[in-house]
């Protein structure tokens, strides 16, 4: 009986049990996950356009507690993912311990560094993603042109959380096909709401 008694590593909250009363279980099982909640931390990701201006310090937004507490920036990975081209940042959270949980949403805002060039700070077009078209000519998406459906050729900048950006091939106030795209043909006719 002497060995019975399980010492946690560390103070905290007992989040979840894998094993019931009374079951057999051998060396090294995890039996429980114990939740520091001394202080939080926020995980999130940057797009790999934004990643190098990042500053250290910013604000997050919690819906759920109607808050918002400082944080710092205490990760930040140095790989990107290669599907998303973000990159994981964690940022610990200074206050909330009395009304933040472990697993709510929030919402970042990290400070910008300041290094940014001028050409860095032109805005670019976003578009969705699921609306480019990858050809034997490159990156094309549907835009309407007088009327009718246009393929037209783009150039990629770079990716963020809300879509792609457009270096060239499309301007201001072009009218981009975003859906049903996939029935479209040259010449078209496309009525617009």
């Amino acid at each position: 009986m002497e060995e019975c008694t399980l010492v946690a590593p560390c103070d905290g909250v007992v989040n979840g049990l894998t094993m019931e009363k009374g079951q057999t279980v051998i060396p090294g099982t995890k039996l429980c996950s114990i939740l520091d909640v001394s202080g939080f931390n926020v995980r999130f990701t940057v797009p790999e356009a934004e990643v190098r201006n990042l500053g250290k310090t910013g604000k997050v937004e919690c819906a759920a507690v109607d808050s918002v507490f400082p944080v710092t920036i205490r990760e930040k990975s140095v790989a990107a993912n290669a599907v998303t081209h973000t990159y994981d940042v964690i940022a610990h959270i200074s206050g909330g311990t009395d009304v933040l949980m472990a697993g709510m949403v929030a919402k970042v805002h990290i400070q910008n560094s300041g290094r940014n060039t001028d050409e860095e700070q032109m805005t670019n077009i976003v578009i969705p993603a699921k609306c480019i078209l990858l050809t034997p000519d490159g990156h094309t998406v549907w835009v309407v042109e007088n009327g009718t459906a246009v393929r037209r050729g783009i150039v990629i900048d770079g990716y963020q959380a809300d879509g792609v950006r457009v270096k060239s091939g499309l301007q201001t106030g072009d009218t981009l096909i975003t859906e049903g795209y996939q029935k479209l043909y040259k010449d078209c006719k496309v009525i617009e709401d």
